[in-house]
């Protein structure tokens, strides 16, 4: 019963004859949705296959499924769901690198600007990575901890 149109034909035509068994088929067929001259049927989706959560939990349908994403507070995400979700983070990541951008590019007024007297255990750090590689940070606030340190004796 995969073509509908062979399967009417083949119970029609013995009683009604060729021409008025494929005339009728054009009526019901116009009769149930003129526009795009295809029959509009109920669609019957079948239970899926019973599997194993990733706790290791048997789902064994969808009644089931639907009842473990609500115990776990979870969505299930269609294809349609992904890409709205996808269109909005792209959204977000042109929105925020546009602020960025602008951020990056204002002018800094430095009229206004305090510059602070460095303090002698900056000096002292100073003085012990001068003419050296820079550490990465945590050998810098080790350097800044032993300067500490020895100023305090």
């Amino acid at each position: 019963m995969s073509d509908p149109f062979a399967y009417y034909m083949d119970h029609w035509v013995p009683s009604l004859g060729m021409s008025e068994a494929f005339a009728s088929w054009c009526l019901k067929d116009l009769a149930f949705h003129p526009s795009s001259r295809q029959r509009e049927s109920a669609f019957v989706m079948t239970d899926i296959r019973p599997f194993l959560d990733t706790t290791g939990r048997q789902i064994s349908g969808r009644v089931a499924w639907r009842e473990h994403l609500k115990r776990l507070g979870a969505v299930e995400f269609g294809a349609s769901d992904l890409k709205e979700a996808t269109q909005r983070q792209i959204a977000r990541k042109q929105a925020a690198k546009a602020y960025l951008s602008g951020a990056v590019q204002a002018e800094v007024d430095l009229r206004h600007a305090v510059v602070l007297p460095a303090s002698s255990l900056a000096a002292k750090v100073a003085e012990r990575i001068h003419n050296r590689p820079m550490p990465d940070r945590a050998t810098l606030i080790g350097i800044a901890i032993e300067e500490n340190q020895r100023s305090k004796r």
